[in-house]
């Protein structure tokens, strides 16, 4: 997949996200969708609790539901965040936009690829420096086995 043209042009052709009302309800939302109770104390203080949900959700229910999260979120990444790659890996490429006219000047900045090769071995040293990659901290004296053992462990399929 061929994507081509100005950072001008990309900012119109973001759209936004196509799928499922993937916000956080707001608190209105919440309160709507939980059922109250009001219970009133000996001592004449009215306190409100969530009702107790009447019926669990099925196992049919809760896979149809992750399914459809799966299929949304792979979709996303599919329809948005693929082609924000590509043309980020164009960017870093120092590639023409193909919007280039003649007599006009067909230079491309590479500070960015420039910035980020520079910054690398100090970022691959902080990561692949030590022996070990990863080392867990044990929180009492009988989790010092299964600490040294986590440790070994993560290494190991880290390197």
């Amino acid at each position: 997949m061929s994507i081509v043209g100005s950072w001008e042009d990309e900012k119109e052709v973001r759209h936004p996200m196509a799928y499922r009302k993937n916000t956080k309800p707001t608190q209105a939302e919440m309160d709507a969708a939980t059922p109250k109770i009001s219970i009133e104390m000996e001592d004449g203080i009215e306190v409100e609790a969530d009702m107790p949900e009447e019926e669990a959700m099925s196992e049919e229910e809760l896979q149809r539901i992750v399914a459809g999260e799966i299929d949304d979120s792979q979709a996303y990444i599919d329809d948005v965040i693929s082609p924000e790659r590509a043309m980020a890996g164009q960017y870093y490429k120092g590639e023409p936009f193909g919007n280039e006219e003649e007599g006009r000047s067909q230079v491309v900045s590479m500070d960015v690829r420039d910035t980020i090769q520079s910054i690398m071995p100090s970022i691959m040293k902080v990561f692949f420096g030590s022996s070990k990659v990863v080392e867990y901290a044990p929180n009492s004296a009988e989790d010092i086995e299964t600490a040294e053992q986590a440790t070994d462990y993560v290494n190991y399929c880290l390197t």
